[in-house]
C-alpha cells in the first residue's frame, strides 16, 4: 500500500513526482487527509491469499534499521542501489 502526498500542495514537489514515476501509488493525497486513510485502512486490513516471498534487499534494510545487523557488515553488491545511504557509514564499495 503506498500513499504519496499531492505534489501540487508539496513543498518539495520532486519527492512525491518522483515516487508516482517510479513505484504504483494506491492514493494521492493532500497531507491533511493522509493520516486519515492510514487509520482506514488500519480498520479495515486487505486481505489476499497470495503469500509474496520478501525481497532479500527488503530483509537487509529491515535488519540494517533494526540494529541486528551493523552497516559496515552488508554485502553491498546485495543493495546496489542503497549505496548512496551507506557512503559515510565506513561501507567500503568496491
Amino acid at each position: 500500500m503506498t500513499i504519496v502526498q499531492d505534489p501540487r500542495e508539496a513543498m518539495f514537489a520532486d519527492m512525491p513526482i518522483n515516487a508516482l514515476k517510479t513505484i504504483r501509488v494506491d492514493y494521492m493525497l493532500p497531507v491533511a487527509e493522509i493520516a486519515i486513510q492510514i487509520i482506514k485502512l488500519a480498520k479495515n486490513p486487505i486481505r489476499t491469499k497470495a503469500k509474496r516471498k520478501i525481497p532479500e534487499t527488503i530483509n537487509v534494510e529491515t535488519e540494517s534499521a533494526m540494529s541486528k545487523r551493523n552497516l559496515k557488515d552488508l554485502d553491498v553488491r546485495a543493495v546496489g542501489f542503497y549505496l548512496p545511504r551507506l557512503r559515510g557509514h565506513g561501507v567500503g564499495i568496491s
